[in-house]
Parts: C-alpha cells; structure tokens; sequence
C-alpha cells in the first residue's frame, strides 16, 4: 500500500516497511486511531500486527496471507492459554497433594 504514514505510528513502532504491507483494513484502523486520538488502540493494534507479521509466510503483498497469519496467531495465543491454564491447575494439584501428604505425616507422627 502506497498511502503515506502517519507519523505517530513510527513512534510507536511501526515501520515502512510493514506499514507497506499492511492489509487495507489494518491501515484504515491505524489512521482512524490517529485521526480520533486513541492512541492505546492504535498501540496495541501495532503490537498485534507485529505478532501477526511474525506468523507471515509467502507473498509480502498478498492479503490472504494476513488471514493466513492471523488464524495462526490466533491459534498460537489460544494454545498458550491452554498451556497456561493446564500448568496453573498442576500447580493446584500439587499444592493440595503437598498439604494431604503433609497432613498425613503429621496425623501419622502424632498417632506414633
């Protein structure tokens, strides 16, 4: 896309080279950001499409490949929560293991 920047955008980490390869509807967002002072949405949007950029594969310009990437973002962020959630509920199991093993010795010691 060959629409010039806003220089707001640089600050916040976006450079030419991805805005240049920004899908229409992520440019639209990031200057209606600008335009309307909401510049958190803005930043994150950046933040989001750096992510996003990261999961790109083939043509620099081909937006199917942005629908392609952002599916495998999101994927990538859903798996993690997964893997979050699993490790904070072994973590539980194990605190309530460690608290029953340690009743037991304690229940086992006292009746000694």
């Amino acid at each position: 896309m060959a629409t010039e920047k806003p220089q707001e955008l640089t600050g916040w980490g976006l450079d030419d080279e991805l805005w240049n390869t920004l899908p229409n509807g992520a440019v639209r967002d990031l200057r209606r950001f600008v335009r309307t002072g909401k510049d958190e949405l803005a930043q994150n949007r950046i933040e989001t499409l750096i992510e996003i950029n990261e999961y790109r594969r083939g043509s620099m310009t081909d937006e199917s490949t942005w629908f392609e990437a952002s599916r495998a973002w999101e994927f990538g962020k859903n798996v993690k929560a997964i893997e979050a959630k699993e490790k904070a509920k072994a973590e539980k199991r194990a605190k309530v293991k460690a608290r029953r093993e340690k009743a037991e010795a304690e229940a086992e010691a006292a009746s000694a």
